[in-house]
């Protein structure tokens, strides 16, 4: 059996396995010899996770001479023949995908591929804009390039400058970890829920370039862990306690300065904080914001009116009837995140760990027993009227099919005097895992002009 190369996490970049699609930590690009349409064999470079390049090695013969299989192909003209991106072969000219630039087809790389026949999606990144000009797939091919230097750059940093620990709060210990590449004003990252860990969003790690980047698992979730003698204390799941939580971590790492990123519930815990701690907080990142809970509670049922009247009946059903923790519920409920949360098909894996994994009792005392019916201490919780206090740049984000509606992050963007609102093209609630690269962008633009 041939050895594998070390995985680079090309998941992390938002690529998948060309074969089955998955995303997971063993994705990378490895050279197969492949058999194509019409028996045809190629030798190329493909990203493929482990197990599709065992399956895939099986079954064609690697040490195969490709170039006794297929006859060279003659060029007949500069101008309108292209080699194949994926088997070298001579083919005619044709568009190219914007996103990552592969051709439309090659004559010999079997029908339409990397482009499906009928949608003409490329299968690699899902683009349909093929039509685009040169410049844009420029722009995106120097993003892209950028956020794949950055991950070079950034496997050994990360490796050499991780570290981990506990410390002590009110109730137990909470865990957390640093990634640390600079000196500059470190980043905090709050997870969202109430009750998630922090695993859903290490794509952010990509922004320790020239600071830290510090994750922790709240109180209750993931490593973290809840005195033996406070594992039924409700009195533990409050606002106040979550942000003195903060407070003592970073007195526990000596950091006097941060910017603060917030994900939908931990966007409020975000400018809570900072509302609170106006002199240690240098800027603000609200992705998917919920800064008024009615506000979110009018989007999140606006919402789930796009869905088809069968779906809504049911959910009424079992809302009226107290049957919110059955099976078929949770389903329901399921289909609505699939369609304003995260649209990828399948799911991350990093999305469907939080939802398995996250703290229900936290979660049913802040917010409630369902995502539709809050009623938990949050149900009335509105800083709306507090807004015009933040003084630090403030960044806001959405997916363009995201639960908080355009109206909702306008409305925060008018409240706060430094406020910028980016919207996420082909994105949901968590465009930091379903479009990436743009998304640490994004990201690393806002803070990069803050100098």
């Amino acid at each position: 059996m041939a050895s594998f190369p070390e995985p680079r996490k090309w998941s992390n970049l938002g690529c998948g396995c060309i074969n089955c699609g998955s995303i997971d930590s063993s994705v990378d690009f490895r050279k197969l010899a492949l058999r194509e349409a019409g028996d045809r064999i190629v030798k190329v470079y493909r990203l493929v996770c482990l197990s599709c390049f065992q399956q895939l090695s099986e079954e064609t013969p690697q040490n195969i001479n490709v170039s006794e299989v297929i006859p060279e192909i003659s060029r007949k003209n500069e101008n309108c023949y292209h080699r194949c991106r994926w088997c070298s072969y001579l083919f005619e000219k044709k568009r190219f995908c914007v996103s990552c630039r592969n051709c439309e087809y090659c004559c010999i790389c079997s029908f339409g591929r990397p482009f499906k026949d009928e949608t003409k999606q490329c299968v690699i990144c899902n683009d349909k804009s093929f039509d685009a000009p040169q410049r844009d797939i420029d722009q995106r091919e120097a993003a892209l390039s950028r956020h794949i230097k950055t991950f070079n750059f950034l496997t050994k940093a990360l490796r050499e400058e991780r570290k981990t620990g506990y410390v002590d709060v009110p109730g137990g210990k909470v865990w957390y970890e640093v990634f640390q590449t600079g000196n500059g004003i470190p980043l905090v990252i709050l997870p969202g829920g109430p009750g998630n860990q922090h695993t859903y969003l290490k794509t952010l790690k990509f922004l320790a370039i020239d600071r830290s980047v510090i994750f922790y698992d709240p109180l209750g979730c993931g490593k973290s862990v809840i005195d033996n003698t406070e594992k039924n204390n409700v009195c533990l799941w409050t606002l106040d306690r979550f942000i003195e939580e903060i407070e003592i971590l970073l007195w526990h790492l000596g950091i006097e300065k941060i910017h603060l990123f917030g994900h939908s519930y931990g966007s409020l815990l975000a400018t809570q904080f900072a509302l609170k701690n106006q002199s240690k907080v240098a800027s603000l990142m609200l992705a998917g914001p919920c800064l008024s809970v009615q506000h979110w509670s009018q989007d999140i049922w606006n919402c789930r009116r796009k869905m088809s009247q069968e779906i809504q009946q049911k959910l009424t059903f079992y809302e009226m009837h107290e049957q919110t923790n059955s099976k078929e519920y949770h389903d329901l409920v399921f289909s609505f995140y699939k369609q304003f949360i995260c649209k990828m098909n399948p799911w991350p894996e990093e999305i469907s760990s939080a939802l398995r994994e996250m703290n229900e009792q936290a979660y049913e005392v802040l917010w409630g027993k369902s995502f539709f019916l809050i009623t938990g201490k949050l149900a009335y919780y509105d800083l709306t009227k507090e807004l015009h206090r933040i003084n630090c740049p403030t960044l806001l984000t959405r997916g363009n099919d995201d639960v908080v509606s355009l109206e909702t992050a306008n409305l925060y963007k008018s409240l706060i005097n430094q406020a910028f609102l980016v919207n996420c093209e082909n994105s949901t609630h968590v465009p930091h895992i379903e479009n990436r690269v743009s998304y640490i962008e994004i990201l690393s633009n806002f803070l990069s002009s803050l100098g």
